[in-house]
C-alpha cells in the first residue's frame, strides 16, 4: 500500500513539473540566453524520460507474470530432472529398509537410489540384498521402477561412503 502511495505521489510531482513549464509565464532573461536554452532542453529531455519510466514501471511486474504464466501453460514436457539419492549406511539394519521404502513410495519417479553399505557388522547387508531381490521381481511392469543400486565396501566412515 505504501508503494502505491509513493507512485501516486511521484506521478503528481512529475505531472506538476511538466505542467508548470506550460502554465507559468516565462521571465525574460537577457543574460546567458544559450545557457538557458540548453538547460531547458536538457531538463525537458530528462523529465520526459523519467515520466515515461514512471508510467511504464508499474506494468513491468504485470507483464512478467503474464509471460511466465503463458510459458507454463504452453510447456508441453514437464521438467523432471533425474534425482539421485545417496544413502550411506553403517550398521543401519533397524532403519535402512524403512528409509528406502519411504523413498520408493514417492510420486516422483525419475529417481535413482544408491545405498552404500560401509562395512556393516550387523545384518544390514543381508537385509538389503534380500530386499533388492524381492524389489526386482515383485514390482509390476505398469509402475515405472525407481532405480535402486546397492554397493558394499570396506569400512571407511560414512563420509567416505
Amino acid at each position: 500500500m505504501k508503494r502505491i502511495g509513493l507512485y501516486i505521489f511521484l506521478y503528481v510531482i512529475t505531472t506538476g513539473i511538466i505542467a508548470s513549464v506550460f502554465i507559468l509565464a516565462p521571465q525574460e532573461a537577457a543574460e546567458f540566453p544559450h545557457l538557458r536554452a540548453f538547460i531547458i532542453v536538457f531538463a525537458t529531455i530528462l523529465l520526459t524520460k523519467y515520466f515515461v519510466y514512471m508510467m511504464i514501471a508499474p506494468w513491468h511486474d504485470v507483464i512478467n507474470k503474464i509471460t511466465a504464466s503463458n510459458r507454463e501453460m504452453h510447456r508441453t514436457d514437464p521438467y523432471t530432472p533425474r534425482v539421485s539419492i545417496i544413502i550411506p549406511a553403517w550398521n543401519e539394519e533397524v532403519g535402512i529398509l524403512k528409509t528406502i521404502k519411504t523413498i520408493l513410495k514417492s510420486t516422483y519417479r525419475n529417481i535413482e537410489v544408491v545405498v552404500v553399505n560401509d562395512g556393516s557388522t550387523d545384518g544390514s547387508d543381508q537385509a538389503m540384498r534380500k530386499f533388492i531381490e524381492t524389489y526386482e521381481t515383485v514390482r509390476p511392469e505398469s509402475v515405472k521402477k525407481i532405480d535402486l543400486r546397492y554397493f558394499y565396501k570396506e569400512n571407511g566412515g560414512k563420509g567416505n561412503a
